[in-house]
């Protein structure tokens, strides 16, 4: 045995003395020798019986450079342990060198033994000793590799070299990291210790910037699954120009080991820089493994080179999307409603508009500014403030923003939501509301009947995408106007309208007749108040305070004019207080009303009728001041076919 060893150290140090003189001819790197070096001597230290998964208690022995064995084991099980000593792949333990002498001077330095130079003494021995009565084994690297070559001796061979079809032609956006290309080749009659491997890069386009460095950050590489090199690529000094405008970049000092007879797959990701010029974008690059790009080593220390700058796969470095905002109203925006103020006190937390911001598909938008343009309406007011005393803006439920407005004499004020740093993901939809505090009459020329209107306004919403560029929103969404009275009517519809042919025509010269009936309870706030008993007919949809009596209409789906027959309003309740011309609703109390409308066809065709106002005031008299005309969209009959014989 002892002859054995003898033969082969005779030959590795033969082969590393050959090697030494062959730099030139071979262009081998000071690496690539240190590479064949560690890797003969610890096939050397292999066949002298040495265990990489040795283990000890204590150290009995001095060790230095060109010792070996299984203390040698032990003391880079130790180091590693430490975080002091990385073994490279392929490369076995049991042969003290010099990365394992860096490693003990680190130990030493940072276990306060002097002079820390990586001679393993008694100093060492000793404090290793009753600092680690047990060293544990060999930790996993996470590599495919599988140690060692374990073929000494045998010289092999790189066959079957592939670039696969998965990944090709990707698409890479700015920030982003995408498996680009992947190849295979088998290692034949020995097992390889893979050192190096190039890339070659050419951009297609000429007319877009050519250097790879301007697009890509960093580049990884892949054995199957496992990362096993990440190098960086975002700077001239760190690839090679082949010229012509083709460049190359290096993975270097990799001991990959790939053992005989097996397939070994490496695959290549592109990480792309952050601040691509939008200029270069759509550039392509032809991306291949060098001829004779890789280099691996073989049991006989015998460089093994493959690789083919011809088989290329594309990869495209596209613009990023433009990010999008969409702006739309929410699904629970208020409808014109009347609600109540005081005279004396604040109002707070009455909703102007609920509305909806959503991000495209392709980007996150980040919003920093909401802008909403309140007025005046209908009222006797000249100034927003006069009304608004606190605008609000909340994300769903959370208050995120808040501003007074100032003093305006047109009527309107626009409010600017700052300083927001809201990000709404690529494809999501978040909901905003613009809230109120409404201030008492009393404090200023505000007046019951005064109407505020809120409209969020696209182009004073500052927004931006993930790539730092303006997103235009060319949106308005405006909300329907809020009535405030101190004294007033809320009114509900109650179920659904009704359209019911009550006659039918079946004699000449007689008309179709239709029964329209709408119920609907009224509340009274501030104070007893009376609803009108007249209903007529109006001739607009739009209502009016100048129609005496409870208003209706017939619809623009209607096909033929009408005659009223009768219309009426009703209570299903008794008030005292009632006089002929009105009902009483009592203050804070709730009174159910129906009106009913019978019409009498003057065509064939369609009739619709909607509820355009409820006349009101605060006195019996018949004359009533006020037209409720707020969230009757629903005040809506069936359409009902009428004939004329």
């Amino acid at each position: 045995m002892s002859k054995t060893i003898a033969r082969i150290a005779a030959y590795s140090a033969g082969s590393i003395a050959a090697l030494s003189f062959a730099v030139t001819a071979g262009a081998q790197s000071t690496s690539d020798l240190q590479a064949k070096i560690d890797l003969l001597m610890a096939q050397i230290a292999a066949m002298g019986g040495s265990s990489a998964a040795a283990t000890t208690g204590s150290f009995n022995t001095d060790l230095t450079l060109g010792s070996s064995g299984s203390e040698v084991v032990a003391l880079q099980n130790l180091l590693e342990s430490k975080g002091h000593l990385v073994m490279p792949v392929g490369v076995a333990k049991g042969y003290f060198g010099a990365l394992t002498k860096n490693a003990v001077a680190k130990w030493q330095a940072a276990s306060g033994i002097a002079p820390a130079v990586g001679y393993w003494g008694p100093k060492s021995r000793a404090a290793a000793n009753s600092s680690m009565p047990s060293v544990p084994g060999t930790p996993s690297t996470g590599t495919p590799s599988t140690g060692a070559i374990s073929t000494p001796g045998a010289e092999g061979d790189i066959t079957d070299f592939d670039v696969l079809g998965s990944p090709s032609n990707e698409d890479v956006q700015e920030g982003q990291t995408v498996k680009v290309m992947a190849f295979e080749f088998d290692a034949e009659d020995s097992d390889l210790s893979v050192q190096r491997i190039d890339f070659q890069f050419d951009a297609t386009n000429q007319a877009l910037g050519d250097e790879p460095w301007d697009y890509i950050d960093t580049l990884s590489l892949y054995r199957d699954s496992t990362k096993i090199a990440t190098i960086n690529a975002g700077d001239e000094d760190d690839w090679s120009d082949e010229g012509s405008d083709i460049y190359t970049i290096r993975f270097g000092g990799l001991n990959n080991v790939v053992k005989e007879d097996a397939t070994a797959r490496y695959t290549l990701e592109v990480t792309a820089q952050d601040n691509i010029d939008g200029s270069d974008t759509d550039q392509d690059f032809l991306v291949s493994v060098e001829d004779n790009g890789i280099r691996a080593i073989d049991g006989a220390g015998i460089d093994q080179e493959a690789g083919d700058d011809s088989d290329t796969v594309t990869m495209t470095f596209e613009d990023v999307s433009a990010g999008a905002l969409e702006l739309t109203e929410g699904n629970d925006s208020p409808n014109a409603l009347s609600h109540e103020v005081d005279d004396t006190n604040d109002t707070n937390g009455i909703t102007l508009i609920e509305f909806e911001l959503e991000a495209g598909d392709d980007s996150d938008a980040w919003v920093d500014e909401i802008g909403v343009l309140l007025a005046t309406s209908t009222g006797t007011v000249g100034s927003v403030n006069q009304i608004a005393k606190t605008v609000y803006l909340y994300h769903g439920n959370t208050e995120i923003g808040s501003e007074s407005p100032s003093a305006s004499a047109t009527g309107t004020s626009v409010i600017v939501f700052d300083d927001l740093d809201m990000t709404i993901d690529a494809g999501d939809t978040e909901t905003y509301t613009i809230k109120v505090d409404v201030n008492d009459t009393e404090a200023s020329a505000f007046t019951s009947g005064d109407k505020l209107t809120a409209t969020v306004r696209g182009h004073l919403i500052d927004a931006e995408d993930e790539q730092g560029d303006a997103i235009s929103v060319t949106d308005n969404i405006a909300g329907e106007a809020q009535a405030f009275f101190v004294d007033g009517i809320s009114v509900a519809l109650v179920g659904t309208p009704t359209g019911v042919k009550t006659f039918v025509a079946d004699d000449a010269g007689e008309q179709d007749q239709a029964t329209f009936t709408f119920t609907f309870d009224v509340t009274a706030f501030g104070a007893d108040l009376w609803v009108d008993k007249d209903t007529v007919v109006a001739t607009s949809t739009q209502a009016s305070a100048g129609v005496n009596g409870n208003s209706f209409a017939t619809t623009s789906q209607s096909t033929t004019g009408s005659t009223t027959v009768s219309s009426i309003t009703t209570s299903g309740s008794v008030d005292s207080d009632d006089v002929s011309t009105s009902f009483k609703v009592d203050q804070n109390t709730t009174r159910r009303f129906t009106t009913s409308v019978v019409l009498e066809a003057d065509a064939d065709g369609i009739i619709q009728v909607v509820m355009t106002g409820i006349k009101w005031d605060s006195d019996s008299g018949d004359a009533h001041a006020n037209v409720y005309n707020f969230n009757l969209n629903n005040f809506l009959t069936p359409a009902v076919s009428m004939n004329v014989i």
